[in-house]
């Protein structure tokens, strides 16, 4: 019963968040969150390849990476998959599609194409990879080419239902708020909005309210995000300003009007911050003008606190 009424509070507290803010776009009433089919909605699909299958390159260093996963939103993303010693790493790029090549780009630059070739297997095509990407190992940003070809098995999402299609988007964060609730009540709790994707802002607020921030925490919130997708194809990814992407598999938890709430599993142990984890609740309210709220709640034991990021989208 504590946990209902907990989460009761949460959804509360993002719709007042949302009405009672200081800016005008705060004031709109609840609405329909996205409506806008994407441009890329007929080319999304996910690619999955087998590990022993999977293109490899070899980095300036010796390391050898594998590409074991690709994947087309419907709003003009391409989110690719690389293994690293059994570590994910994510990297998205924006895209564009003509006659089965899959166009790349980073800001503008071009990073490579990918080409389906339509096998005679029901659901298996062939990839074409030539790509020149860069990935993050040990700190250190690293090119790496992939340029050759694999079997994949395309699976694609032909009907969603309406609400989530009007929860799945290509995200810009417009704010965010971090709220900190403590168990002891003669604590004041704490609160800061930072316009915007970056996350630095939360580092202060928690270190002045005695909420333990280790060198990881610092390191995972030392990032701006750039933007969220969420995809139909149950795709989560956080896409952060330095290039760098954390991704999950997202799943209805509530579809009940007036307490809507996903679920996430990252895809790998890594990914996520203090603030934002497997275990992180995560309520969403739809908004009029193609807007969205998440609320994502996260129970910190160790510092007896309840911390809720708000997350302003558009």
């Amino acid at each position: 019963m504590k946990k209902l009424l907990l989460f009761a509070l949460m959804v509360g507290m993002t719709v007042c968040y949302t009405s009672c803010g200081s800016d005008d776009d705060d004031a709109e009433p609840a609405g329909m969150g996205n409506t806008v089919v994407g441009n890329t909605d007929a080319q999304a699909a996910h690619y999955a390849i087998k590990t022993n299958a999977a293109p490899t390159a070899t980095t300036e260093n010796g390391q050898e990476v594998s590409l074991t996963g690709f994947n087309v939103t419907e709003y003009e993303q391409a989110v690719i998959e690389i293994d690293v010693d059994g570590a994910k790493k994510y990297k998205t790029y924006d895209v564009t599609v003509k006659d089965n090549v899959y166009t790349l780009y980073d800001k503008n630059t071009l990073v490579g194409t990918v080409e389906k070739v339509t096998t005679h297997a029901v659901s298996n095509v062939e990839l074409v990879f030539k790509l020149n990407v860069s990935i993050e190992i040990d700190g250190q940003t690293v090119p790496v080419q992939f340029d050759g070809s694999t079997a994949a098995e395309e699976t694609t999402q032909t009907s969603v239902s309406t609400i989530t299609s009007q929860l799945t988007n290509t995200w810009a964060v417009e704010r965010m708020k971090l709220v900190l609730e403590f168990d002891d009540k003669s604590k004041a709790d704490a609160s800061t909005t930072t316009q915007g994707g970056d996350l630095r802002p939360f580092i202060d607020l928690a270190k002045k309210n005695g909420v333990k921030i280790n060198e990881q925490d610092e390191e995972d919130l030392t990032r701006t995000i750039e933007s969220i997708i969420i995809d139909k194809g149950n795709l989560f990814v956080i896409k952060y300003a330095d290039g760098r992407s954390d991704a999950a598999t997202w799943s209805w938890t509530s579809q009940k009007e007036d307490s809507y709430a996903i679920g996430i599993k990252l895809k790998d142990d890594d990914m996520g911050n203090k603030f934002f984890n497997d275990d992180s609740k995560i309520a969403v309210v739809f908004r009029s003008g193609n807007k969205i709220n998440l609320t994502m709640q996260t129970r910190l034991e160790d510092d007896d606190c309840t911390a809720s990021l708000i997350v302003n989208l558009k």
